[in-house]
């Protein structure tokens, strides 16, 4: 996981097969940019989309 300041770390999920997000192309793939803050209590702005929750999870483990 990405430390991008002090306490927040990317937490997100690349989606390389992804070609159409609601409507758009996406020839390359799609990023779903979740964050996870370090505070009390920690908090995750954003997720992703379910068969990318297991990997945003082990990274959130990676860190928490």
């Amino acid at each position: 996981m990405v430390e991008i300041d002090r306490g927040v770390y990317r937490a997100g999920y690349i989606d390389w097969s992804l070609r159409n997000f609601h409507g758009c192309f996406t020839p390359f793939g799609f990023t779903y940019n979740a964050y996870l803050i370090l505070d009390e209590p920690p908090a995750l702005i954003y997720t992703v989309k379910h068969y990318g929750f297991k990997n945003m999870l082990r990274r959130i483990r990676e860190v928490i």
